[in-house]
């Protein structure tokens, strides 16, 4: 009598649909990417695909338009540094694609964008909340309120950081909100003014950024639409 042939072993119900699976998906996401291609892209510049690329932040269309003009008006041995104010209502729950001095940095070279607590901001997302904790309780940046200890803290803090921005001769201060979308009218600008005085420290003094960016007063809602 014939011995029956092994039964398979387990671990194959599990395995086999797997690799079916791997093997199916990218053959999936390239006939979903071709024909979202042929649909919105095919034909257009660079430029004009880029533009349709909605869920990359650095390519959306405003984000492109200030950092071209900024660049264009900001000297390019200029450093930067860029600053959150407050956390944006419709976006509770940053991302990733909320941290903007990351793209900033890259586009603006060869002008040094800077930020408070680097080690934290360019880390993992797992930093990055670390990162914002910094400006919105220890800094108090959106004036939230602190007691008495924190207040402490904070001055503490923006001692020691308004030192080293002396110390690197960091003369511009971007502000914007954390926010998924990049919007030019929420922004601020500002310049560095040293007061006279040994050890009198300095200010930020607000640019008018419409103007300096050499664009036309704001007429209509923010520019650009989720």
């Amino acid at each position: 009598m014939d011995a029956s042939p092994p039964a398979p072993h387990p671990l194959l119900r599990f395995v086999l649909p797997l690799v079916i699976a791997s093997a199916i998906l990218p053959l999936g996401f390239a006939v979903f990417y071709t024909r979202t291609w042929a649909s919105d892209r095919a034909g257009l510049d660079p430029l004009e695909q880029r533009a349709t690329l909605k869920g990359v932040p650095w390519f959306k269309p405003e984000f492109r338009r200030f950092v071209a003009r900024l660049g264009h008006h900001l000297p390019a041995d200029a450093k930067l540094l860029l600053e959150p104010t407050h956390i944006a209502p419709e976006n509770p729950q940053p991302t990733g694609k909320t941290r903007w001095f990351l793209y900033l940095n890259y586009y603006l070279y060869p002008r040094q964008v800077y930020v408070r607590q680097p080690k934290l901001a360019s880390g993992t997302l797992v930093d990055y909340p670390g990162w914002m904790k910094h400006h919105f309780r220890t800094l108090d940046v959106d004036g939230s309120g602190q007691d008495m200890g924190q207040v402490i803290a904070r001055e503490r803090a923006i001692a020691a950081e308004d030192a080293a921005l002396v110390e690197r001769d960091i003369r511009w201060r971007l502000t914007y909100p954390i926010a998924k979308y990049f919007r030019i009218d929420q922004l601020g600008l500002y310049e560095r003014v040293d007061l006279e005085g040994d050890g009198a420290g300095f200010e930020w003094r607000e640019v008018d950024l419409r103007e300096f960016l050499g664009m036309p007063p704001r007429t209509t809602p923010d520019e650009e639409q989720p």
